[in-house]
């Protein structure tokens, strides 16, 4: 069928639909979760402070499972996220060890266990006791979703840290 606008063909046959861009959520809005709740607590996870220091970052002592994230004011499908480590520690307190960071989210109730939810993406590193900025890709960007989180793996017991958390909704 022929647009009054745009004839069958006039893009030819390597016609692409423009991608939108992924947009930011406001941290302001929707529900802090998670269980870092030390230190600076889940609210420095969304202060829009992103280079701070350990003192003032969301925190977990001596754990192998940490988790911090929004149950959103209004589902969305997440295109990616951005976690950064605390300015002088990283996302690992005192330890230039093997982390793995995954982006779960899920649908209905909050999560009380880091690992419910659903798998969309994850990183695996060395953390560096430094100011570490980590993005996280969503295997799913159509999928409406009510919570996101981050769950942080260390590979050994350690305290963990996160200073800010930026979900991106897919455009």
């Amino acid at each position: 069928m022929m647009s009054a606008f745009w004839p069958d063909h006039a893009f030819g046959p390597f016609y692409r639909a423009a991608e939108v861009a992924p947009v930011l959520i406001d941290r302001t809005s929707g529900t802090a979760i998670g269980d870092m709740t030390e230190v600076g607590g889940l609210a420095a996870s969304f202060d829009g402070i992103d280079d701070q220091s350990g003192a003032s970052s969301s925190a977990k002592t001596a754990t192998l499972d940490a988790f911090v994230g929004k149950t959103l004011a209004v589902p969305a499908a997440i295109d990616h996220i951005v976690c950064y480590g605390a300015n002088n520690q990283g996302f690992l307190v005192n330890d230039n060890g093997d982390a793995t960071i995954e982006l779960r989210a899920k649908q209905g109730v909050a999560p009380t266990l880091s690992s419910e939810g659903t798998l969309l993406g994850s990183i695996t590193f060395t953390d560096t006791s430094v100011r570490e900025v980590k993005t996280i890709n969503s295997n799913d960007t159509t999928t409406l979703w009510d919570h996101v989180w981050i769950r942080i793996l260390p590979a050994t017991l350690v305290s963990t840290r996160n200073a800010e958390l930026e979900i991106w909704a897919a455009g």
